[in-house]
């Protein structure tokens, strides 16, 4: 998780706050995010490398950030915090 923050912090900073930085941005980025999880789930193509109780969790997590539409990553994460959390 620490990693996703660092890229994102690097990402807007190199954008920057000109005017090429588009509005909402943050939110788009969690929606596709969050599409991109449910398509790896659940899709065509799904990943090999989840067994069924990573599937659950990610399909969970993705359902939750497009249901909740977090605005920061930060709201993004900390439903994966509680549930990683509470797997130990």
């Amino acid at each position: 998780m620490d990693l996703t923050l660092r890229f994102w912090n690097a990402y807007m900073e190199r954008i920057g706050t000109g005017p090429w930085r588009p509005e909402g941005l943050v939110p788009r980025a969690i929606d596709h995010a969050a599409a991109c999880v449910l398509a790896r789930v659940d899709g065509k193509s799904p990943v090999e490398y989840l067994d069924p109780a990573g599937q659950e969790l990610a399909r969970r997590l993705a359902f939750v950030a497009l249901e909740t539409q977090p605005r920061t990553w930060d709201e993004m994460l900390r439903p994966l915090e509680r549930q990683l959390h509470h797997q130990r």
